[in-house]
């Protein structure tokens, strides 16, 4: 298991591929450590970002003086599962676990069963709707901005 801590993002920089891409670098990190899961923690308003790319909330919550004694609940991620797409919708995964898992699988040091191979086919299909989808969440919208 891999404990991952105080994963933080400047305001200028969100909205951007960073985060995708810190993702996918923890993936590919702890896939390359031969460890299979990962732990983390959150405050409640991101929990819907993480279970979007598989992780899964636990029934721990916490809090801690130096984080304004904000509640924070705990998650696990199954990285194999989050790579194989078993865990997230044909979207997410090719939005963001698509190219750690195209390395992961170039490199060999991701397992993968004859039906996680399937599922990532399948997936690999819907991809273009999945670009298609990704740029046009990102264009701003009508009346943004203009005050």
């Amino acid at each position: 298991m891999v404990e991952i801590i105080r994963l933080c993002t400047h305001p200028s920089y969100r909205g951007q591929d960073l985060l995708v891409s810190i993702f996918q670098f923890m993936a590919v990190t702890v896939t390359q450590a031969r460890r299979h899961f990962v732990v983390m923690s959150c405050t409640k308003e991101l929990v819907p970002l993480y279970k979007k790319i598989g992780m899964e909330a636990q029934n721990i919550e916490y809090r801690h003086g130096k984080f304004g004694d904000a509640a924070h609940t705990v998650l696990l991620g199954n990285v194999r599962k989050a790579m194989s797409g078993s865990v997230v919708n044909p979207l997410v995964w090719n939005a963001v676990w698509a190219p750690a898992t195209k390395y992961m699988i170039e490199k060999e040091i991701l397992e993968l069963t004859p039906a996680d191979r399937w599922r990532m086919t399948f997936y690999r299909l819907l991809g273009p709707v999945s670009l298609s989808l990704q740029a046009r969440m990102k264009r701003p919208r009508h009346g943004e901005g203009a005050r």
